[in-house]
């Protein structure tokens, strides 16, 4: 009477069998599955790590070219060739920085604000010697007149 309400002892083995081997491939199955999405979204991290490089160096180039698009017209004659070569490589050598940037800081907001603050202390340089060329111009104007209106 005991026997009849126990399963056969034949069945059980192939039954365990059967369920172990489909939880195995159930395992490898989600296993592989698994290592596929950890792929894909260290690829996906991947990718917005390179987009948001793109959007700081672009951020960059755009500040610089504005600081420099900006300039007072009064001293744009005195923006000469040599200044604007030595400006548009000083924003070379800012967009570089990220190059091979530690990822933490290339997301961390405060250290693009830093690296626009000492561009725009570089700007500054450049004015001040663009606005140097323009007072010399000037002085050396105001002797000419002076010199004109005593004849």
């Amino acid at each position: 009477h005991q026997l009849s309400q126990t399963p056969s002892s034949s069945s059980q083995p192939s039954n365990d069998h059967n369920g172990n081997g489909r939880k195995q491939k159930t395992k490898r199955r989600n296993k592989r599955k698994n290592q596929r999405n950890k792929k894909s979204q260290q690829q996906s991290r991947d990718e917005q790590l390179v987009q948001l490089k793109q959007q700081r160096q672009e951020s960059l180039v755009s500040f610089g070219n504005n600081l420099m698009e900006n300039l007072d017209a009064k001293y744009c004659n005195y923006f000469a060739d040599d200044m604007r070569e030595v400006w548009e490589q000083q924003i070379v050598d800012f967009v570089s920085i990220y190059e091979d940037i530690d990822r933490s800081l290339l997301e961390d907001d405060e250290y693009l604000q830093q690296k626009k603050d000492e561009m725009r202390e570089a700007w500054e340089d450049i004015l001040m010697l663009i606005k140097e060329d323009f007072d010399a111009d000037q002085q050396a104007r105001y002797k000419i007149a002076a010199q004109r209106a005593k004849e």
